[in-house]
Formats: C-alpha cells, sequence, structure tokens
C-alpha cells in the first residue's frame, strides 16, 4: 500500500485527510490523488508536520 505510514499516523491521530490537506494548502482531492503514488521525502516530511500541528491543536483545545 503506498503511503501506509502516512495513513496510519492519520488514523491514528484520529484526523481526516481534509485536515491534513487543509494545513499543508491544498484541496482534499489534490491530496488524495497524491497519496495514490508514493510521495517524495520532502512531501512526507510537510505531511508529518501537517500531522503534528493538527496534534498539538487538539491538545490545546
Amino acid at each position: 500500500m503506498k503511503n501506509r505510514y502516512i495513513k496510519e499516523e492519520i488514523k491514528k491521530s484520529k484526523l481526516f485527510q481534509w485536515q491534513v490537506a487543509e494545513v499543508i494548502g491544498i484541496t482534499e482531492s489534490a491530496f488524495s490523488r497524491k497519496m495514490r503514488y508514493e510521495l517524495l521525502d520532502e512531501d512526507k516530511k510537510l505531511v508529518l508536520e501537517a500531522i503534528q500541528i493538527l496534534n498539538e491543536r487538539k491538545i490545546l483545545k
């Protein structure tokens, strides 16, 4: 499965792909299309940072 680790992190964090897409500044559909293929290392880093930001926001609530 492509981007398995990313998908597991999103699921584990109880987030939705649209939330991650919003933080990185793209549409949900664009993010979904990107996830069909293995992400480049810099894109993986960006997505993981977005997940971290969203998790920190949840803690602050």
